[in-house]
């Protein structure tokens, strides 16, 4: 948990920082809708869950370094996990039984802190190209299992799992004009997971690490000189 811990601190310090050296330049606010369409993976038992998406949402400061390059950091609501088949037996007294399907569902409530260099390409429609790195904050983790009107039961997981999520993460966005001094970001980002983000053992020694495809659109305001 300290390594964790000190990832966690290093990132918002690395935030701060930037902050500060970075606070005579040209300012712009990002405000992001995101369409995310998330998975996790690292055991066997996941080999055969499937994706889930959600809508989510944050904010950002982007620091322009010169014209066609800038930092970028953002406080996104995020949301995480994926989808399982199951099924349950039921036995009636009389020796039939019956097999009933349904899903399991995990899903992860995090903070997320990612933190970018873009670099443009282009002139009046630019081209974006972002890479870095994310660090996510857990607030909390349900499991949802549902067999028709058999079973409906959602489960309080979230001691089960790490608090702390770090990545890579990466953008590719196309950048229009707006009105004066504002700009739509129309793109695609995808934040992989390189922890294991259980906090228990995960069986033949696996891992559970996330794994997020985001649709964004996103309203650029400059609010620097």
């Amino acid at each position: 948990m300290k390594t964790h811990s000190t990832l966690f601190i290093i990132s918002i310090g690395y935030w701060f920082i930037a902050t500060y050296q970075l606070r005579a330049q040209p300012l712009q606010l990002d405000i992001m809708f995101r369409y995310a369409t998330t998975n996790l993976r690292g055991n066997a038992a996941l080999s055969n869950s499937s994706s889930i998406s959600f809508i989510t949402a944050g904010a950002g400061i982007r620091w322009v370094l010169h014209d066609k390059s800038a930092l970028s950091a953002g406080l996104i609501y995020d949301k995480k996990g994926s989808k399982q088949n199951i099924s349950i037996e039921l036995d009636d007294g009389d020796g039939n039984v019956f097999l009933f399907d349904g899903t399991a569902t995990s899903n992860f409530s995090y903070l997320t802190l990612p933190v970018r260099f873009n670099y443009q390409f282009g002139n009046k429609v630019r081209l974006e190209l972002g890479g870095g790195f994310y660090t996510a904050f857990l607030l909390k983790q349900e499991l949802r299992q549902r067999i028709f009107i058999i079973m409906n039961i959602t489960e309080d997981q979230t001691d089960f799992y790490k608090r702390l999520d770090f990545g890579l993460s990466g953008s590719v966005a196309i950048v229009l004009p707006a009105f004066e001094r504002s700009f739509f970001r129309i793109g695609v980002e995808n934040n992989l997971g390189l922890m294991n983000v259980s906090d228990v053992p995960v069986m033949d020694n696996g891992s559970i690490r996330h794994n997020s495809f985001n649709a964004v659109i996103t309203w650029t305001q400059v609010i620097g000189k």
